[in-house]
This record gives structure tokens, sequence and C-alpha cells, in this order.
């Protein structure tokens, strides 16, 4: 009945934000999500809280709300910058946390009930909405974005990796330290890069800006222009009716 329903979607809706919590920290640890990229991690907690109150509330998952609201109040670049970063994670998170909950938690694999197929459905929304912030970004700050976050992922994980070897006793130590510090330098370098792009991007934004107000004066000043012509003209009409 719908009693029943209910109770076993908000149970399976607790369950699922339980498995995407866990998720997103096996992707911090792992270097999945750049744990150096604090509003992102932020972003993402204030998602996965808000899921919890939803789900708590037997409402329907709806937290990328929540994510990208905790990124509003950057200058545009920054926001692009720091939504396709969350974008990024938010999409794996969930596409894992999908596979994870289906396997452990769902009591079919190839038929899911009623309750499981919704809360699946909910979390493809979201992953939909997610993807949205796609089509409001410039391809070329997306390109540079996501061609440096790719570079960036890439050195983080090298870098667990390196560790992992020294752990199980497949690298030196020293051998170790002297591979971090080439990949410290490039993430620095990385980082400078970022800056560059941000800055270079600002001054365009500016630059358009300007213009943009350039034009709106043009405007106005044309506009006037053509009012105070029809007002003359319509003042000698005036002139010669009275004659």
């Amino acid at each position: 009945d719908k009693e029943e329903f209910s109770a076993q979607l908000k149970e399976l809706r607790l369950v699922f934000v339980d498995v995407l919590k866990s998720t997103q920290f096996a992707q911090i640890a792992n270097g999945q999500i750049d744990a150096r990229r604090g509003m992102v991690l932020f972003a993402l907690d204030r998602g996965v809280a808000s899921a919890e109150d939803e789900a708590s509330s037997n409402l329907p998952l709806d937290e990328w709300k929540a994510c990208l609201n905790a990124t509003r109040r950057f200058s545009k670049f920054k926001v692009d910058e720091t939504n396709l970063h969350l974008v990024t994670g938010f999409v794996e998170a969930h596409e894992e946390a999908q596979a994870s909950f289906r396997r452990d938690f769902c009591d079919s694999r190839a038929i899911l009930s009623p309750a499981e197929k919704q809360v699946m459905e909910e979390s493809k929304s979201q992953i939909q909405a997610a993807k949205s912030v796609f089509d409001k970004i410039a391809p070329d700050t997306m390109r540079d974005v996501m061609s440096l976050q790719l570079a960036s992922a890439l050195l983080n994980n090298a870098a667990i990796l390196i560790g992992k070897y020294v752990k199980e006793g497949l690298l030196k130590p020293v051998e170790a330290e002297s591979y971090l510090e080439d990949f410290q330098e490039s993430l620095e370098e990385l980082e400078e890069e970022e800056e560059l792009l941000s800055k270079s991007v600002k001054e365009e934004h500016e630059e358009h800006k300007k213009a943009a107000e350039a034009w709106d004066e043009e405007a106005v000043k044309e506009e006037n222009k053509n009012g105070n012509k029809k007002k003359a003209e319509a003042f000698k009409d005036d002139e010669i009716a009275d004659a």
C-alpha cells in the first residue's frame, strides 16, 4: 500500500545518501576529487547535508541546488571554474553510488522494485541537472579548465600510487621523494596557469562589459538625437499649421 511504499522509499533514500557520502570520501582519498579545492568540498558537503534532510523528510533527492548555491558568491570565472570541478566530482559520485546501491542494497539486480527504481531515477535526474551547467559555460573556458583539471587529477593519482609503492616495498622512500618533489612542482605550475587563466578571463570579461556599456551609451545618444529631431519637426509642423 501507499504507506508501506512511502516508508520503503524513505529508507532507501537514506541508504543511498549514505552510499553517496561514502563514495565522495573515497574519491577525495584516492585523488578523484582534489582535496585542495576547498570550495568544491564545501559545496559537495552542503549537497549531501541537504540530501540527508530531504531523505529524512521523505522528499525526492534534490541536492544539486544546494551544491550550486554554495558557489554563487564568486566571480563569473571562479563560479565557472569551481562548477566544472564540482560537476565532475558530483556526477562521478552519483554514478558510483548508483552502482554500489544496486549491487549491495537492492533485492534484485535485474529487476528493481518501484521504490528502488524511483531512487535511481532521482539520482539520474540530479546528474542531468548538474550536467546542464556545461551549457552555460563558454567552450574555451570549459576546454582550458578541464585540461588543467585532468592534468591535476593525473598528478594526484600518480602521487597516491607512489605512496602505495613505498608501502608495498616496491619503491625506496628516497626515490619516492624525488618523484613527489617533481609532482609538487608540476602542481604548483598548474596553479599558476589557473591564476593566469582566471586573470585573462576576468580582463576579457571587463573589456566586453566596457564595450557593452559604450554601445549602450551610443544607443542612448542616438535615441535622444532622433527624439530631439522628431520634436523639432513636430514643432515646425505646429508653426506651419498655426500660420
